[in-house]
């Protein structure tokens, strides 16, 4: 269900409910364009914020999304992502069953760019991340993720931006770094 949905479940959610979208992670990660939904004393500040970080966003830059999505060519552009991110989820999870096995836990996601993950055996992400960058291979630790208590064994790995064989290179380089 939606956050909207479940949002009925908690009274007064939707004073601070939000949501966000982009198109960064669908048509172009340069092109930095996105939206958000919400009740307008949320909106105003979040508003607040984006032009305290960049001003605005590129009128060319919005022209060019815009004029994009009168085209009528985004249902068949996020096909195309959902079946290439599908695909590279499946292969991320049978390399980290293979390379990995019994040292981490996850859950195969079902939509996204992550996975979500956790090192077994009392294992620090921070430590195994400094070690996979001298492997030449990148993740983020989980631990910032956590609005408290942070898991320290936490990790976040990404499927979105690397192709299949790329995605073996690098689980291939966490085992090294295990």
């Amino acid at each position: 269900p939606s956050m909207l949905a479940l949002s009925d479940d908690i009274p007064g959610s939707r004073e601070w409910l939000a949501h966000c979208g982009s198109l960064s992670k669908v048509l172009s990660p340069g092109l930095r364009v996105g939206w958000m939904i919400a009740p307008a004393a949320l909106l105003a500040n979040a508003t607040m914020c984006k032009q305290f970080s960049d001003a605005h966003t590129s009128n060319l830059t919005q022209a060019t999304a815009a004029h994009y999505l009168t085209l009528g060519r985004m249902d068949a552009a996020l096909n195309v992502v959902r079946k290439t991110y599908a695909e590279r989820a499946l292969v991320m999870a049978e390399c980290l069953r293979k390379e990995l096995g019994n040292a981490i836990e996850f859950n195969q996601p079902h939509g996204g760019m992550f996975f979500w993950a956790k090192l077994t055996e009392g294992r620090n992400a921070n430590d195994f991340a400094k070690r996979a960058i001298e492997k030449l291979v990148a993740f983020v630790p989980g631990a910032p993720f956590f609005a408290r208590d942070p898991d320290l064994s936490t990790l976040r790995l990404s499927f979105a931006t690397a192709d299949v064989a790329k995605i073996e290179e690098g689980i291939g380089r966490l085992r090294q770094a295990l």
